[in-house]
């Protein structure tokens, strides 16, 4: 550290007095100079021994140190709904689609085909693997109007077991965010086909509605549109009340692309009859009161036992949802299994 310069500058500052101009006597100027001097050097002293001095000071200042403790971020535990839905996914996940081999671009857009290699149809790759239970009986149940409400089928995945299978929306928003969380989930499932119902005109079934008088091709094109609209699904499903008759000429063109493309093909009608085509027998929600709620699952209950299966058909009511739930936890114990669409299509 430079002292000397400083020095030098203060006791030239009176210069001028100890020459007899200033007025200051030499012995005042000779003290200020000392006592100066005697400061500088006892800051010089600090400064050089200051971690000595701390250390002397700690001695005999009491110190008291404080802990911060910092909390412990608790890992989310076996029985959180996040694990939960993990695990779920994990043990129960389908293959991604599309599979290699399974479809053909149309202007960017994906249509299932049968495999040229080994006839292998999208039935046959895409349908969730079944092992049936020896001696039990089978219930087929498809959640339909998958994809229309965020809340809902978010609600779907979560809380229904992956043996339930959904039937997809082809006017879903954010189809393949769907399709592909159904298949993440276990679900497997098939595409809603929009076809003209009785009171046509008064409710509305979109734009790509296979019509009655439309010509074969319009409702061709139409097809195609929905099938364009995502992958990896099974089949399709037919309109609920749709008002085509069994041997409708404008439907059987549309019927023959289905299966020359190896889709499969279900009526959702109780009433309908088809010949080669799975109809479904019931629908679960035609009364939302809790007796009648109760009331069909007995129903189908009875008639898996009396015919060894049975295929039923639901829309997403939340408090429906809830009612599947329970019921489908305890149908092992009455010696039924739950079973994929696919199974029932075979």
């Amino acid at each position: 550290m430079k002292v000397a310069g400083p020095i030098k500058s203060f006791l030239d500052s009176f210069k001028t007095g100890v020459d007899g101009a200033s007025g200051f006597s030499r012995p005042f100027v000779m003290g200020m100079a000392g006592s100066t001097l005697l400061v500088l050097l006892v800051f010089l002293w600090l400064y050089v021994r200051a971690d000595d001095t701390a250390q002397s000071l700690q001695k005999i200042v009491p110190v008291k140190t404080a802990m911060i403790e910092v909390p412990e971020i608790e890992q989310a535990g076996k029985d959180s709904p996040d694990v939960k839905l993990e695990a779920q996914k994990n043990i129960s996940a389908l293959t991604p689609a599309p599979i290699e081999g399974m479809f053909e671009e149309n202007k960017g857009k994906y249509l299932p085909i049968i495999r040229v290699q080994d006839g292998v149809t999208p039935l046959d790759v895409y349908k969730k693997p079944f092992i049936p239970i020896e001696g039990a009986s089978y219930i087929s149940l498809v959640v339909v109007d998958y994809g229309l409400s965020e809340e809902t089928s978010q609600a779907m995945l979560e809380m229904l077991s992956p043996d339930i299978t959904f039937a997809l929306s082809p006017y879903a928003e954010n189809l393949s965010k769907w399709a592909s969380s159904s298949r993440a989930f276990g679900h497997e499932f098939w595409l809603s086909l929009p076809m003209e119902t009785k009171d046509y005109g008064q409710s509305d079934t979109g734009p790509m509605t296979i019509l009655k008088n439309a010509i074969e091709q319009e409702n061709l094109s139409r097809l195609s549109r929905v099938l364009e609209t995502s992958v990896g699904y099974c089949g399709l499903v037919t309109q609920k009340g749709h008002s085509f008759e069994p041997a409708e000429r404008s439907l059987s063109p549309v019927i023959k692309e289905i299966q020359k493309r190896g889709l499969g093909l279900v009526e959702s009608s109780p009433d309908m009859t088809e010949d080669g085509v799975v109809k479904n027998n019931i629908w679960l929600d035609e009364d939302l009161r809790p007796t009648a709620i109760e009331g069909a699952f007995k129903s189908i209950e009875q008639k898996a036992h009396r015919d060894g299966h049975v295929v039923v058909f639901a829309r997403p009511y939340p408090v429906l949802l809830k009612q599947i739930k329970d019921w489908s936890d305890g149908l092992k114990d009455k010696n039924l299994q739950l079973a994929p669409l696919s199974y029932s299509a075979e």
